[in-house]
């Protein structure tokens, strides 16, 4: 006898990003014949998921939705649920961690700063260790939340001034070029978008909730750009040896791992 599960879309929780993740929620909820919405109000798990009857689609954004914790409690319930899992989770929102994990597997990352809240850089060994156009982050959070884009030692430091004493924060150098995004499924390269920004700055308040007019299918190149000869350019890894196995990146596939090297223009 076959059993019939019924598909829960969680949504909402407390983190910074609820708005978000309620209009993901929604929007997946409809996509999805027969699923039920539940739009959480607190970070915690509804008591009456059932293993035996319930399969989760998570669309938790940010903090507990996304950082592993709530993937922990389902597993931790024996509650099947889609997404990756919560150590994938968890190194994924740690954008410094991400980038340490890219470089071990031969993927470039740009260098960055990382600092707490409490120990900040000044705006002069920012700017001598980046350069004077800089993107300043928290480096666990998401949908752009905390983010400053800056030119200059004088914007370097009222970011600066601004960020609160507490969290973790990331510094890099700014990069400009076309921004592309690939999904993973399973190890699988799903499809290839370019976001696309009405502002300018892909950032939490004009464009989040109308992302889907900033996410487009690329434009066409006329031929791919040649390969650079010679040794990579400043800040970027070497490639891995001729021979050398790629590691598997199946738990860097949410589209935030890439935040950082995403636009970089080191060699393939």
């Amino acid at each position: 006898m076959s059993t019939s599960f019924e598909t829960i879309v969680l949504c909402g929780g407390r983190s910074s990003e609820r708005e978000v993740s309620l209009r993901s929620g929604r929007a997946v909820a409809g996509a999805l014949t027969g699923a039920r919405l539940v739009e959480l109000a607190e970070d915690a798990l509804p008591d009456w998921l059932d293993a035996a009857r319930h399969v989760v689609f998570p669309v938790l954004h940010g903090g507990w939705g996304e950082d592993g914790r709530a993937q922990a409690e389902l597993a931790a319930r024996g509650i099947a649920f889609a997404g990756c899992d919560a150590a994938a989770n968890r190194l994924c929102m740690d954008k410094v961690a991400t980038k340490a994990a890219m470089r071990r597997a031969g993927v470039p990352a740009i260098p960055e700063v990382a600092f707490s809240g409490s120990a900040k850089p000044t705006a002069a060994e920012l700017v001598a260790a980046l350069g004077p156009d800089i993107v300043i982050k928290p480096s666990d959070q998401g949908s752009s939340v905390g983010l400053f884009v800056l030119e200059g030692p004088a914007d370097v430091a009222r970011a600066l001034a601004e960020i609160p004493p507490a969290g973790n924060w990331m510094a890099e150098r700014r990069l400009r070029g076309r921004e592309m995004s690939i999904g993973l499924l399973d190890g699988a390269p799903m499809g290839l978008v370019e976001i696309v920004a009405l502002t300018g700055v892909y950032d939490y308040g004009p464009n989040i909730p109308r992302a889907p007019r900033n996410i487009v299918s690329p434009r066409p190149s006329a031929r791919p750009p040649p390969r650079p000869s010679g040794p990579p350019p400043p800040g970027c890894s070497p490639p891995a040896a001729a021979g050398t196995s790629p590691a598997r990146m199946s738990s860097l596939s949410r589209t935030e791992t890439s935040i950082s090297s995403r636009s970089t223009r080191c060699p393939a």
